[in-house]
């Protein structure tokens, strides 16, 4: 993966321009190549498509209907979300590994920083190893039960109005009824 902390390149002078609205002053803005780059420079920092637009000033209908009909611009996009999940990556690592400086208050009142200890996340730790090592994955966490990573929930069909209603009663009424009867 490439370095977090280098911008996004390309030549703003090739793409065409497209017109979307502005989400805050009601009128339309063009989502010229520079806004683009601004676009996609927020989405590798922030990892977040909405903020990114709104730090624009635009909506994410351009950047949708752009993903589908530009591939270089769809290929930036996903290049700078696996930028920024690559920054998380690392900043996991370092509490993980290296740890964080955290004070230590001391004096007569507890209100003087009298030293610094490390701190080690073993949670964050434990995360990156199942990610790396399959053996370190419990049977829950095998990747091979959800393809791509996803949890696949199965969505009930009902062949008729009835089949829903007791469908209805056994997993959303009667739990209510019976947290209604416990005082919670």
């Amino acid at each position: 993966m490439a370095d977090p902390d280098t911008a996004v390149t390309a030549d703003p002078n090739d793409a065409p321009e497209l017109t979307c609205s502005n989400r805050y002053k009601g009128t339309r803005t063009k989502f010229t190549p520079a806004l683009r780059l601004q676009f996609l420079e927020n989405l590798r920092k922030t990892g977040n498509p909405t903020q990114s637009a709104d730090l624009c000033g635009i909506t994410l209908h351009p950047v949708g209907y752009l993903r589908t009909k530009d591939p270089e611009f769809a290929q930036l996009y996903d290049f700078c979300l696996g930028c920024y999940a690559e920054s998380l990556r690392e900043a996991a690592h370092r509490r993980a590994v290296e740890g964080v400086q955290k004070p230590v208050f001391g004096g007569r009142f507890k209100d003087e920083i009298v030293g610094h200890i490390t701190e080690y996340s073993d949670s964050l730790l434990q995360t990156l190893l199942k990610g790396a090592f399959p053996e370190y994955r419990g049977e829950k966490d095998k990747q091979e039960d959800r393809p791509n990573g996803l949890v696949l929930v199965p969505v009930p069909s009902f062949e008729s109005p009835e089949a829903y209603e007791a469908f209805y009663e056994r997993t959303v009424a009667a739990p209510q009824e019976e947290h209604r009867k416990k005082g919670y």
